[in-house]
């Protein structure tokens, strides 16, 4: 595949979110914010699920379908 391709693959605003993603695949995500010091990162989505019964950390980049969405992660 051509690398420009593989950006517009990247880019389409149809692609999956890091959040879809989660709700597809994991048991009982539990999501966790910010480090108390400054403030809670919109684009950076990361908890503790469960995948076939095992406890996993997840961790993934959030991307919006609309401009307010991109704005609101910062566009990822």
């Amino acid at each position: 595949m051509k690398p420009m391709k593989i950006v517009s693959l990247a880019r389409d605003v149809k692609r999956p979110t890091t959040k879809e993603w989660i709700k597809a695949v994991f048991d009982d995500f539990i999501e966790l914010h910010g480090d108390r010091y400054y403030a809670d990162d919109k684009a950076l989505v990361g908890g503790i699920a469960t995948l076939n019964g095992t406890p996993v950390t997840v961790i993934g980049m959030e991307k919006g379908h609309t401009l307010q969405e991109n704005l609101k992660t910062n566009f990822g």
